[in-house]
């Protein structure tokens, strides 16, 4: 992949993460929801350039960070917008899956299960998770 196609899909990346972040701030009525999953979708984002430089430690504390962020956000504001939030799950969910194939092609067993773990809970939590809020 050449330099110039790199940096499209950079700004394409950064773009979809900030509509995305937008969309829940629209949706839940509050601008610091959505700065709050802005920041939670670059920690994740800084996981998986950890994990695929092989930096295993940094990969998981800031997993966990970002996580973290976005289920707290989500939860402190009772998940308003409901549907709004499947992207940002499906969106962490791709990353965390992406990630377990790296990190199963270099024999880090144990970090590709988390992040298989990882990532099979952000889908249930984008399918499942609206169905369960309470109307």
């Amino acid at each position: 992949m050449g330099e110039g196609s790199s940096v499209g899909l950079g700004l394409v990346y950064v773009l979809l993460v900030v509509v995305m972040a937008v969309a829940v701030s629209v949706g839940s009525g509050n601008v610091w929801v959505g700065l709050l999953c802005l920041m939670s979708l670059g920690i994740l984002s800084r996981g998986w350039l950890a994990a695929q430089n092989s930096k295993y430690p940094t990969f998981m504390v800031s997993s966990a960070i970002g996580l973290g962020v976005m289920a707290g956000t989500g939860w402190s504001c009772h998940f308003s917008g409901r549907w709004v939030w499947t992207p940002l799950w499906l969106f962490s969910g791709a990353l965390f899956l992406s990630t377990a194939g790296a990190l199963h092609r270099r024999q880090a067993v144990g970090y590709g299960l988390f992040a298989l773990f990882a990532g099979a809970l952000s889908i249930f939590l984008a399918v499942a998770g609206p169905w369960m809020l309470a109307r």
